[in-house]
């Protein structure tokens, strides 16, 4: 299973042509892939602030891809404790690796930061 950070599912949604052979392939397969509540919340954030515009709302978006929503919970949220390499990033990020760590399942980003943390099950969206 994977999980995508919110970058990809903006990615995927509004050009797939961007993201990496390897991530491309690994999508074709809709049913192994899971999208965070978490992120679906920070999107709706940057809408709100007018930072992103789509034409169908996300959950919509989401939903026609395939995506197995996945609810943040009590365990994923007691796992950003452990995760002290990222204590200065930003609170989504943290939420959404804590639900993959949690889970147990690949992260799929583009995010440097955390692709820099060296983490093996955090993948780079553009490979």
């Amino acid at each position: 299973m994977y999980l995508l950070d919110t970058s990809v599912v903006l990615t995927y949604a509004l050009n797939p042509k961007r993201l990496g052979p390897r991530t491309r392939r690994i999508i074709r397969d809709p049913s192994r892939l899971q999208v965070s509540s978490v992120s679906i919340a920070e999107i709706l954030v940057k809408q709100m602030l007018g930072k992103i515009q789509l034409q169908s709302p996300i959950t919509a978006t989401a939903s026609s891809f395939g995506l197995t929503p996945l609810s943040f919970d009590l365990s994923m949220a007691e796992e950003i404790s452990k995760l002290t390499g990222m204590v200065g990033h930003d609170p989504f990020d943290r939420m959404i690796t804590a639900t993959a760590k949690a889970t147990a399942v690949k992260l799929i980003t583009s995010d440097r930061q955390l692709l820099n943390l060296g983490f093996d099950w955090i993948l780079d969206s553009y490979r």
